[in-house]
């Protein structure tokens, strides 16, 4: 585990525990575990946050839609499958993007001063043709 993860590991429950109390401690305890121990890579956090998100609407679906237009003051406490789906697809995500800056690019001898200047001075075919 390299040096500017340890305040991920450390400082990422505690921001979990204070967005969602002792749900959100056990959410952030069971991301941070896993890529721990078993050394996960990002896209898989990804992967897994992207899954969760594709998963909410079936879990609504089976849950029971509203019988009439509009739902009732009710529909959200029979639908908690689907807030806990969308909830821990968005602490996957957000375990992603932390580790992502903390990381840096997959490419250890890619900068940021590098990729800036391949997006601002990119070149396509249609200015190539110009110089011609």
């Amino acid at each position: 585990m390299t040096v500017r993860r340890w305040p991920l590991v450390v400082g990422y429950p505690i921001l979990t525990f204070l967005a969602g109390g002792k749900f959100g401690l056990l959410v952030g305890l069971l991301v941070v575990v896993p890529s721990w121990f078993f050394t996960l890579s990002r896209k898989a956090f990804w992967i897994a946050s992207l899954a969760c998100l594709a998963a909410a609407p079936f879990a609504l679906i089976l849950q029971g839609l509203p019988a009439t237009p509009v739902p009732g003051p009710g529909f959200g406490t029979r639908h908690l499958l689907a807030h806990a789906l969308v909830g821990l697809a968005m602490a996957l995500a957000a375990w992603a993007a932390l580790r992502d800056l903390a990381e840096g690019p997959y490419d250890p001898n890619f900068s940021i001063r590098q990729m800036l200047k391949m997006r601002l001075f990119r070149r396509g075919p249609e200015t190539r043709a110009l110089d011609n």
